[in-house]
């Protein structure tokens, strides 16, 4: 890993723990993870598939995987921990 793709990891780091603003808000929810994958989809492939092993949330395609299928899995995982978070 790069200097640049190990720094990228502490940014993607922040990205995924940043808070949402009105998490009541379903339409807010939603737009706040589609700009986080947009956001995600700027980093690198290697720091993003990092993060995804470190969270154990690799992708399940069988085939070549690329940045977006790494990018939704992570927003997936965000929303798995935001519903966890304020519907429990």
């Amino acid at each position: 890993m790069t200097t640049k793709e190990a720094g990228q990891v502490s940014v993607i780091h922040t990205l995924l723990v940043a808070q949402v603003q009105c998490a009541e808000n379903a339409d807010q929810v939603a737009e706040s993870l589609g700009k986080l994958q947009s956001s995600l989809l700027h980093k690198n492939m290697v720091s993003l598939h990092y993060v995804c092993q470190s969270l154990c949330c690799i992708p399940e395609k069988r085939t070549r995987l690329y940045k977006i299928d790494y990018a939704k899995v992570l927003v997936q995982w965000v929303g798995n921990q935001f519903i966890h978070v304020y519907c429990h």
